[in-house]
């Protein structure tokens, strides 16, 4: 869940090949604070909620 909610780093071919793989969050506009929390705007945050729910996470809406 951390890594299709932030960006990785993804290495192929024994590490010769180094990619940049874009997060959720990379898409929007967003505050990030201590202990993994973030905050949306109100019109960007559908998308962020739906995926929180598939994977059972609790939410301050």
């Amino acid at each position: 869940m951390h890594r299709r909610l932030y960006r990785y780093n993804n290495r192929s071919n024994h590490g010769k090949y180094h990619t940049r793989v874009p997060g959720l969050l990379d898409r929007k506009k967003h505050l990030r604070y201590p202990n993994g929390a973030f905050l949306l705007q109100s019109g960007e945050d559908r998308e962020a909620m739906d995926f929180l729910k598939r994977n059972k996470v609790d939410t301050a809406s």
